[in-house]
């Protein structure tokens, strides 16, 4: 992000082109994608804005069975009215 003794010297166009390229940088979230990190772990990022969801391949491969026999599905729907949840202003919602 610029200091504010570079933002002065700057156009409103130009400010407004940095506002835009730092808003698109925060939507980057919500793009999931996967990398291999050079300890072997498979992250996952896009869910946060800061960090990934990293996991060794053996853990990924019991939250893939949890999820393939609906075990993860069923606490969600058993616990709906406990679980948090952004809306689309991103505020935080508990229950259903």
């Amino acid at each position: 992000m610029a200091r504010i003794d570079q933002l002065k010297g700057m156009t409103q166009d130009e400010l407004i082109a940095a506002l835009l390229a730092k808003e698109t940088a925060v939507k980057g979230v919500g793009r999931i994608r996967l990398q291999v990190g050079a300890k072997g772990g498979v992250s996952l990022y896009g869910l946060t804005a800061r960090f990934p969801l990293t996991l060794y391949k053996s853990q990924w491969v019991k939250v893939i069975e949890l999820v393939k026999d609906g075990t993860i599905e069923q606490f969600l729907a058993d616990n709906a009215a406990m679980l948090s949840r952004k809306d689309a202003d991103g505020n935080i919602v508990i229950g259903e």
